[in-house]
């Protein structure tokens, strides 16, 4: 896609003593699977963790891993202030 179908996203990077405006990281768990296993909701038509909460997915890709480990730190940070964990 190009031209009026796009637009440039090019945030900030924040590092660790910084709060960004928009930090959705709450949203995320302190454990990775804390609420149990994901699981087909009842009606086949969408997700539920094991505490039978609906959670939704969306794809992210990124080259990070040709770069240094502290911009892996910051992409990390990046998207879990997005909501992203």
């Amino acid at each position: 896609m190009t031209g009026a179908e796009t637009w440039h996203f090019n945030p900030q990077l924040f590092r660790l003593q910084d709060e960004p405006e928009l930090n959705l990281s709450f949203l995320n768990e302190d454990k990775a699977g804390e609420k149990g296993f994901i699981e087909l909701s009842e009606d086949g038509n969408s997700f539920v963790l094991g505490n039978g909460e609906t959670v939704h997915f969306w794809a992210v890709s990124t080259t990070v891993q040709q770069n240094t480990p502290r911009h892996l730190e910051d992409q990390a940070r990046f998207l879990a202030q997005r909501g992203v964990n």
